[in-house]
């Protein structure tokens, strides 16, 4: 029998209006016990929409300013993970 590890990564982002954006972030358990943090995650994203966030390192959330930089922050936050996957 072959068990699989199954990782979980998410990022949900919504522009709230003209300006604003939500990010929410989510990782598995597995995860954050190898020392991935949401927190970090959502924060390097939310950096370029002029925001902030916080919350926990299995799941973070931000928000921002605006709303036209929101395809850069969702670049941004998959460098960022796949620097932190080390991929």
């Amino acid at each position: 029998m072959t068990l699989y590890k199954l990782w979980v990564i998410a990022l949900l982002a919504n522009r709230q209006n003209e300006s604003r954006v939500l990010l929410i972030a989510g990782l598995s358990r597995d995860l954050t016990q190898k020392g991935l943090d949401a927190i970090q995650w959502v924060r390097a994203a939310a950096k370029l929409v002029e925001g902030g966030g916080g919350g926990r390192p299995d799941m973070a959330q931000a928000d921002g300013k605006d709303a036209e930089k929101l395809p850069d922050a969702i670049n941004a936050a998959r460098s960022s993970i796949e620097q932190m996957l080390g991929a």
